[in-house]
């Protein structure tokens, strides 16, 4: 398909000169539609990341005698956001969960 619209491009004036230009760009494109797909991939496991949260969250609701500020839930998140991008789902989930063991033997 790229050799049949370089061959139409020559066909219709265009210097063979900026061949490689074109080929330059379609190489940035693919670039990005890769980049693209990676992050579509990205957002789907931080969703699914998220839903397993959630279900630790509710895990550990009921036991707790405690409550946690809104802030507190935010800043939770980040670091857990953080923790999976850089050291994935499993150390992630780890040390989240391993606050509210924490916040649960405080609140004992």
């Amino acid at each position: 398909m790229l050799q049949e619209a370089i061959e139409c491009g020559i066909n219709s004036g265009v210097s063979e000169n900026t061949i490689p230009d074109i080929m330059k760009r379609v190489d940035e494109i693919e670039y990005i539609r890769a980049k693209l797909i990676a992050s579509e991939k990205a957002v789907l496991l931080l969703k699914t990341a998220t839903k397993s949260l959630q279900d630790l969250k509710i895990d550990y609701a009921p036991m707790g005698n405690y409550r946690l500020a809104p802030d507190a839930e935010e800043d939770l998140w980040r670091i857990y956001h953080w923790g999976f991008r850089k050291y994935g789902e499993a150390v992630a989930d780890k040390y989240y969960s391993a606050f509210f063991d924490r916040f649960q033997q405080l609140a004992d």
